[in-house]
This record gives structure tokens, C-alpha cells and sequence, in this order.
């Protein structure tokens, strides 16, 4: 059973497939990407969680794609990409 596989409820799983999530779970996110072998961006495309006004969160996608890095080191990463935002009046 996929649910058990991705090591979420089915009832999680369903809620998912029904986009009833305004904000799913990074974790089960990136377990589903693995699991149909497609990258974040392209599962979160495919979920139309991209969109102009509101990108994925750079920490989420930090955590799921390197889960040993201190939070330290994502949240100074984010910073950053918000000094680079404002700086350049993105």
C-alpha cells in the first residue's frame, strides 16, 4: 500500500490526492517525489503549489533535501535569499 510506503495514514494520503492541503507536509511531499522518481520542483509544479505569488518556502525545500544541515545553516540561507530579493527589488 502506497500510505504505508511513504509512511503516512491513508487517510493523510487521500486528503493529499484531494488537495484538500493548502500546505502538505514537506516530508511526505518529498517521499512521494522519490517514490515516482521526480524532483520537487516538478511534483510541486504538477500539485500547482508554484505559482508567482507564492513560491515554495526556500527552508522547506532546504530541510527535505538536506536533512542533516543545522537549522542555523538553513535559516542564515534564507536570510540571504531575502537580502537577494530586496537588493536587487525582486
Amino acid at each position: 500500500m502506497l500510505a504505508q510506503e511513504l509512511k503516512i495514514s491513508r487517510a493523510y494520503l487521500s486528503r493529499l490526492e484531494r488537495g484538500e492541503y493548502a500546505n502538505p507536509s514537506a516530508i511526505a511531499l518529498s517521499r512521494i517525489a522519490r517514490r515516482f522518481g521526480v524532483s520537487m520542483d516538478t511534483l510541486c509544479a504538477m500539485l500547482d503549489e508554484v505559482t508567482e505569488a507564492e513560491p515554495p518556502h526556500l527552508a522547506s525545500y532546504l530541510r527535505v533535501t538536506h536533512p542533516h544541515w543545522p537549522e542555523s545553516v538553513i535559516r542564515e540561507l534564507e536570510d540571504y535569499y531575502h537580502f537577494v530579493k530586496q537588493k536587487h527589488g525582486l
